[in-house]
């Protein structure tokens, strides 16, 4: 009977330890996981790769390596768009999200001319606890998307193969076929400039450059501009929009994360950003010295030039948004936060 006793016993412990083993097991599986992050960029020199590359080792060393990030860049899932519906819908888990009409049509606040016109206005309206941020905060919650942080891509620039006098309605800009993004905000902001707009995905403007098709793009940030360094003439500094970039992660996914990988998340996206804040200014140096470098001239708008254009843009782009695109009250919100013109 005591044997009997004994076998059971040892039995029993032998049973506990296996289930303890496969409890412990299981929990370490299941805290232990793989996260799919993409973004349009295809190298170091742009802030999404960088922002990207770091999010991805911090994560891996606040987590000890129990949570993995795979980086998807340039357009292995997509472009942009179809990146940020992906993360919409929760087939990809996160990317960075420049601002797009298939995703919410009130997220092309991003693109309204001359919100901002320096970078300590632009930290102010997109950096933390910024007017900017917070409203992006409220349109990604909406779309089943939580953003972590808004990226500062830069100010924008016109690339051009011709010279031109940068005055709105000025006879040297009406005749030069211009791209502009896929974006109604973009095309009427290209029209009260003066030129003469047709959209244009991002992959088609170097060629469409070198061939001809178009005289002109306007949307590339600094930063961007040298990819078109051998095609292009002039680099005309209208500093006219921001690219402010959420970057952003599936809501059902986020809320599904404990607390301690919410915080592991939000410490290495913060970082990542903040870094390029940081690096901001440097990055248009950098971008024009190259474009120097490669022969194109740089041109500065005068006082007079910039006035005039931000005039027109905001008078004729801003009518237009109020009247087609945005209620009063979300107009108020952009005014809000919108850099005085003096």
């Amino acid at each position: 009977m005591n044997v009997v006793r004994k076998n059971s016993l040892v039995l029993g412990l032998l049973l506990i330890f296996v289930m303890f083993s496969i409890f412990v097991s299981s929990g370490v599986a299941a805290d232990s996981y793989k996260i799919n992050l993409a973004q349009y960029q295809t190298g170091p020199e742009f802030p999404g790769y960088r922002i990207a590359e770091y999010f991805k080792s911090r994560v891996d060393e606040l987590s000890e390596g129990r949570i993995e990030i795979n980086h998807f860049a340039g357009d292995l899932l997509g472009d942009w768009e179809t990146q940020e519906i992906h993360v919409k819908e929760g087939s990809l888990n996160m990317c960075k999200a420049p601002a797009s009409s298939t995703f919410d049509l009130e997220m092309e606040f991003v693109r309204m001319p001359y919100v901002i016109f320096n970078w300590e206005g632009a930290k102010n309206v997109y950096g933390p606890g910024g007017g900017g941020e917070q409203l992006l905060n409220e349109i990604c919650q909406r779309n089943d998307t939580y953003c972590l942080g808004v990226e500062p891509e830069g100010f924008i620039v016109v690339v051009s193969t011709k010279e031109f006098t940068p005055l709105p309605g000025h006879k040297s800009i009406g005749k030069l076929k211009t791209r502009v993004m896929p974006a109604k905000i973009e095309e009427i902001s290209g029209r009260t400039l003066g030129f003469l707009t047709l959209s244009m995905s991002w992959g088609e403007i170097h060629s469409a450059l070198m061939l001809g098709t178009i005289d002109a793009a306007m949307g590339p940030c600094y930063g961007e501009a040298p990819l078109f360094k051998d095609v292009v003439k002039k680099q005309y500094n209208y500093n006219y929009g921001f690219a402010a970039a959420p970057w952003i992660i599936n809501l059902d996914l986020w809320n599904s994360l404990s607390t301690e990988d919410q915080e592991i998340f939000q410490t290495a996206m913060t970082e990542a950003i903040g870094r390029e804040w940081d690096r901001g200014t440097e990055t248009e140096e950098t971008a024009m010295a190259e474009m120097r470098e490669a022969g194109v001239d740089i041109v500065d708008l005068t006082d007079e030039q910039m006035a005039a254009n931000v005039e027109a843009m905001r008078d004729e782009v801003w009518s237009w948004a109020a009247e087609n695109i945005y209620s009063e009250e979300f107009m108020n919100k952009i005014k809000s936060f919108a850099q005085p013109v003096n």
